[in-house]
């Protein structure tokens, strides 16, 4: 996963959602009365992901729609076999302590369909915004699980206006290590892009060094 937090967070517009019922799961960093309910959260990805839905079925970003896109990749090399860094990786409920501002993760559902796992979720991180601040910012995403493939697809969306995307594909390349290769594209208003894929690209790099620091130190 990840998102353009520290971009957003000065930015932040609040949710006024209504609660809905939803069956979800939660994991978090540390235990804290401070966070949503999973139904308000998961009102919360559903208003998101209405605002996701129509502002890619809109016409493509460009300087005419006051939008941009760009797309990073990056590359990494494990020494571990590629089911055990695929697990890792695929799994956003394992990713706390790889993402350090990640606090909270919701899933609201998990999907299975013909050999592959859909699963939506949101993620909370407290971002510091300076003076002692921390704001929480949520990430409502969609991660797609080929597991026979070893690849995985996420689109995520954070306010304002911030959507995310990101191919994982991982490749054993033989003696017990694994290629991981992922290709982001950051799609953003044009105030934000320049910080949005400096933060979002940087968030990405800390996270896969992490993610080798501790599945290597097993």
């Amino acid at each position: 996963m990840r998102s353009p937090s520290l971009v957003v967070a000065a930015l932040l517009l609040s949710s006024c959602a209504t609660p809905s019922p939803s069956s979800s799961s939660s994991s978090s960093a540390s235990s804290s009365s401070s966070f949503l309910t999973d139904e308000v959260y998961a009102a919360h990805f559903a208003q998101a992901w209405a605002a996701y839905t129509a502002q890619t079925a809109s016409d493509p970003p460009d300087r005419k729609t006051s939008r941009s896109r760009e797309q990073r990749t990056l590359r990494i090399e494990i020494d571990a076999p590629v089911d055990e860094v695929f697990a890792v990786f695929s799994d956003v409920h394992q990713h706390f302590g790889l993402h350090p501002l990640l606090r909270h993760v919701v899933t609201h559902a998990l999907i299975d369909d013909d050999g592959r796992r859909e699963r939506r979720f949101t993620a909370v991180e407290d971002v510091p915004v300076g003076f002692g601040v921390v704001v929480p910012i949520e990430t409502h995403a969609v991660t797609r699980i080929d597991a026979a493939r070893h690849r995985y697809t996420t689109e995520s969306w954070t306010d304002p206006a911030t959507i995310t995307r990101q191919i994982f594909v991982f490749t054993d390349v033989g003696d017990g290590v694994t290629r991981v290769d992922e290709t982001i594209t950051f799609e953003a208003p044009l105030v934000l892009m320049p910080t949005a894929v400096d933060g979002g690209f940087g968030a990405h790099t800390r996270f896969m060094t992490a993610a080798k620091q501790r599945i290597e130190a097993r």
